[in-house]
């Protein structure tokens, strides 16, 4: 599909999205499954703190361009890839504790941070040394009570891991440029628990990204795009030209 892109669009998006970063101190990644447009991602990384990816040709694209960190989710189906996926990762999320050995300790020994991917009411387990942050698989992310709740059973269920972690990732992706998201609500949680707990707080955001900034075109101008590049074009409707920025 040909897209028209409308950069000024896009900045005054990000430009609402630096609220989190400015008033909460929080960390913003960008889940770049439906989010393919890899030639906007320079600009997104002077707003965003880099991506977070589940295979490696995605985590290589959104290294080469956006260039900030890489963050990389481990599972069962993509372990077999750790070698090939460590060179492009600063933080491995590792799906399910069983994971740790041998793949987290190996990134470990490569100095590279591993988080816990977990379901919020999952029985506490010791956490071993090289696991510093902890990551919420949420249900609905647009669904605040969820996040809130969330956050009460970490506290209560993790407290005794929490003073030896350095960071929270709040899950996602969240919606947060969608007119009826409460982002004061998000603000007042994020706030509320960094005052109980001095950990880096993360969170991630998708196509609403975007919103707005992307649209169809009526008709393909048929610009000879190399095959493995989205099909954006800037200007106008009338006379759309090709974004090249690759």
């Amino acid at each position: 599909m040909a897209l028209l892109c409308h950069p000024h669009r896009l900045e005054d998006n990000l430009n609402a999205l630096a609220f989190l970063p400015l008033h909460c101190n929080t960390r913003i990644l960008l889940d770049p499954t439906h989010c393919p447009w890899y030639p906007l991602y320079p600009l997104l990384a002077f707003y965003l703190t880099g991506t977070e990816a589940a295979d490696l040709e995605t985590a290589k694209q959104c290294l080469y361009s956006m260039d900030r960190e890489s963050h990389i989710l481990l599972t069962a189906q993509n372990q077999h890839q750790l070698d090939a996926l460590l060179p492009f990762t600063h933080q491995l999320i590792l799906d399910d504790l069983s994971l740790w050995e041998p793949c987290g300790t190996q990134a470990a020994t490569q100095g590279i941070p591993c988080t816990l991917n977990l379901t919020p009411d999952q029985p506490y387990e010791p956490l071993p040394q090289g696991i510093t942050g902890l990551r919420l698989r949420l249900t609905d992310p647009t669904d605040l009570d969820e996040l809130d709740a969330a956050l009460t059973t970490v506290e209560t269920t993790w407290a005794d891991a929490l003073p030896h972690l350095t960071r929270l990732h709040l899950g996602g992706p969240f919606p947060l440029l969608r007119p009826e998201f409460d982002l004061v609500r998000l603000t007042d949680l994020i706030q509320s628990f960094r005052t109980r707990h001095p950990l880096t707080l993360e969170l991630t955001v998708g196509e609403t990204l975007f919103g707005g900034a992307l649209t169809p075109l009526s008709h393909d101008p048929g610009y000879p795009f190399p095959p493995d590049k989205p099909r954006l074009y800037i200007g106008s409707e009338d006379a759309p030209v090709p974004f090249l920025h690759f």
